[in-house]
């Protein structure tokens, strides 16, 4: 069972309480006995009084030690429990709420994509679309403090279904293209061939973090590129281990902060949090998802010369003869610019 903070805090305190009875049960034990192999003198009195009483002492010290220690125990069990139950509340919370506030979202960012495809002049345009930006600027804020709700309180779960891995990295290129063409970077994917075109898994999740992954990149990228690589790891007749690698030419990331920023509420550099939008969350649920799916995330980067950030994930094949399919063939996609 995982002690929270509050139980780790009382329960330090409870130690050096703890000892100080401890060691007065064996002062006192070591005395009595101490006094019971002394030389006194022979048909002395004070003898059996003196062992008496140390013993009762002795046997007193030991009995409250206990009754307090058990209390001791007792009280950082139950701040633990409490602790427990008031973060299981706090993750519900935020879990009703952002999915209450989400589904306005979508009505919003619905109705302004729908408005701009109608005639307005540029003002207006421009109007709508930071509404559309802002909109989905606070989706995605959303959809992180959900899954990471979901994370804490351990409902975060995968929803397998088959599908083609090239149309997973079809949709994230095309649906982020513009951001890097608005950008002026190249933003590309290549697919090896071997890998399988019916996959068993979570197609949603790995949309998930791939989009993390490579609008990420975007967003620490002034010039040059974002690529997307995709090829098989391990192959057997019904698994599949594919390793996926997001790179850019980025500011890179400092060697010392490389693990830093997979916790949560973390990014590289905390000054960026003034320049770049987010809650610091994205990594640490791409993580999250990525060990769920049987893989590990991990991150090289240069300072000053970009980054690249690796993940790998297994999948089921689904070898069916009437299900088999190709991925896409075309397996580099240059897009943006």
């Amino acid at each position: 069972m995982t002690t929270s903070p509050t139980g780790q805090v009382i329960q330090s305190q409870i130690r050096p309480k703890a000892m100080v009875y401890i060691l007065l049960f064996v002062a006192m034990s070591l005395g009595y006995f101490l006094l019971r192999g002394s030389d006194w003198e022979s048909g002395s009195p004070i003898q059996p009084m003196m062992e008496w009483i140390a013993g009762l002492l002795s046997l007193t010290v030991g009995v409250i030690g206990m009754v307090r220690f058990y209390d001791l125990l007792t009280t950082a069990e139950q701040a633990n429990a409490s602790a427990r139950e008031a973060s299981r509340i706090k993750s519900m919370f935020l879990a009703n709420t952002s999915h209450e506030i989400r589904n306005p979202m979508y009505i919003i960012t619905g109705m302004a994509g729908l408005a701009l495809k109608t005639d307005l002049d540029t003002e207006q345009q421009e109007y709508l679309k930071a509404i559309q930006i802002s909109a989905e600027a606070l989706l995605r804020v959303l959809n992180d403090i959900l899954d990471f709700s979901k994370m804490e309180a351990g409902r975060l779960e995968l929803d397998l279904s088959r599908f083609n891995p090239g149309d997973v990295l079809i949709l994230v290129v095309k649906g982020l293209a513009m951001r890097a063409q608005e950008k002026g970077l190249t933003l590309s994917y290549e697919i090896d061939r071997r890998v399988p075109g019916n996959l068993v898994g979570d197609a949603g999740r790995l949309r998930q973090v791939i989009t993390n992954l490579v609008n990420n990149s975007i967003e620490f990228t002034e010039k040059g590129q974002v690529a997307l690589h995709v090829e098989t790891d391990h192959l057997s007749d019904d698994e599949v281990v594919l390793h996926f690698a997001v790179t850019d030419t980025g500011s890179g990331i400092p060697a010392g902060e490389q693990q830093l920023i997979f916790e949560p509420f973390t990014q590289a550099d905390s000054s960026m949090n003034r320049v770049h939008a987010g809650t610091g969350l994205g990594l640490t649920i791409a993580k999250q998802l990525v060990e769920m799916m049987g893989g590990r995330l991990w991150v090289e980067s240069q300072e000053g010369r970009g980054s690249t950030f690796h993940f790998t994930a297994r999948f089921g094949v689904d070898s069916r003869p009437d299900t088999m399919e190709a991925s896409p063939a075309t397996t580099t996609a240059p897009l943006g610019r």
